[in-house]
């Protein structure tokens, strides 16, 4: 996500992105993943939102965003 060639980071945002979605559907998989990574995954794709270097991928990492938002109000992914 955070590479300069603007090829790697859609090929990054594209596999988070994809991922987020196939854990949708995998909430067992989903809560061991996001109990290891979330803290992580929402730190690098809010400092890439904020980079101007990284604007091309907005959209996508605003829906990135959105995924992750979402997954800890469907379900009790995230479990302090």
């Amino acid at each position: 996500m955070t590479h300069v060639t603007p090829e790697l980071m859609d090929l990054g945002n594209e596999s988070l992105y994809c991922l987020c979605h196939l854990l949708e559907s995998e909430p067992y998989y989903a809560t061991l993943f996001y109990k290891n990574y979330y803290a992580r995954l929402l730190k690098d794709v809010l400092q890439v939102l904020s980079d101007g270097q990284h604007v091309s991928g907005f959209k996508l990492q605003a829906q990135i965003v959105q995924k992750l938002i979402t997954a800890v109000e469907s379900s009790s992914v995230i479990n302090p």
